[in-house]
């Protein structure tokens, strides 16, 4: 039984929504766009649709590979982490058009986005903006201003991280 499965996906952002208090038990009293739109969450993705099309490049991944120092907060809702640094983390290629700076990223505890239905126990967003524009709350004004890479976790996976942290916390005392 293969245990880890990691799923990401793309979501190029253009309309940006504030939101009050919520949650996925009564997905039918979102209302407004979050039920009529077309270019928002959740997503459902069913797997027999899927076409697996190779006409874009992989995703480039710029500076991921480096330790930052991080502002965590918990909000109650998701823990956001916030890098701090001059030279942020950048994607491109993948289909996008352009660089993407990494503004932040956040966690949902049971995934807001589903696959065939399912919900997952945690998911990931990393939000970043085009290098276009100087912050989210300005590209979140333009089409294709924003990318969110979704992750979606599975338990067995997050067992796994936790149980390699411990090893590693072993190995150092």
């Amino acid at each position: 039984m293969k245990c880890v499965r990691v799923l990401l996906f793309v979501s190029l952002i253009t309309v940006s929504i504030e939101a009050a208090e919520w949650n996925y038990h009564n997905v039918s009293e979102w209302g407004g766009i979050c039920e009529d739109g077309t270019q928002q969450s959740p997503i459902n993705l069913i797997a027999d649709d899927t076409v697996v099309e190779k006409i874009f490049k992989a995703f480039q991944f710029t500076n991921y590979d480096i330790p930052y120092p991080a502002k965590v907060k918990n909000n109650g809702h998701t823990v956001t982490i916030t890098l701090n640094s001059t030279a942020m983390p950048t994607i491109s290629e993948g289909g996008l058009i352009g660089n993407y700076v990494l503004d932040h990223l956040h966690f949902h505890w049971q995934s807001e986005h589903t696959v065939d239905g399912k919900r997952y126990p945690l998911e990931m967003h990393l939000v970043h903006y085009s290098s276009q524009y100087n912050s989210t709350t300005q590209a979140a004004a333009y089409p294709n201003g924003l990318a969110v890479l979704g992750v979606l976790f599975e338990v067995c996976m997050i067992i796994s991280i936790i149980q390699s942290f411990l090893k590693i916390g072993q190995r150092h005392q």
